[in-house]
């Protein structure tokens, strides 16, 4: 305690997405270069990644390839096929009902998978700050 009663500084998170972020829940499906698959559940997603929930932690760093159907006012649903980078990983707080909370980063996205993100984005708001 600062016995001057002068504020403390604290350490408040930073931003360092280069994109907005917008609210999507839908199934996800991780591949590990092992094989290793993962089925999860999205949170949020942007032109840069998307977050996801899940059951078991995955190391940062960690290369897989993401698959999700993306809804859509077109004829039917599309699906987002990339390559991504596990950016980070944090235990989900207790009220999310467990799990990891995981931040993909989108890599090299193809230019059928860029035209899909776009139109989709295109279609939502962003997540309130």
């Amino acid at each position: 305690m600062n016995p001057d009663l002068t504020p403390e500084p604290i350490d408040v998170p930073v931003n360092r997405r280069a994109h907005e972020r917008y609210l999507i829940r839908l199934p996800v499906h991780l591949v590990l270069a092992d094989r290793t698959q993962f089925v999860c559940r999205s949170f949020d997603i942007g032109m840069g990644g998307m977050g996801v929930m899940a059951d078991a932690s995955i190391p940062v760093g960690t290369q897989l390839m993401l698959k999700a159907t993306l809804p859509s006012k077109r004829a039917q649903a599309e699906t987002l096929i990339c390559r991504a980078r596990v950016a980070v990983c944090v235990l989900a707080s207790p009220g999310s009902h467990g799990g990891f909370r995981v931040g993909l980063q989108f890599q090299a996205l193809d230019p059928k998978a860029l035209e899909l993100l776009q139109y989709f984005l295109q279609q939502r708001q962003p997540e309130s700050p």
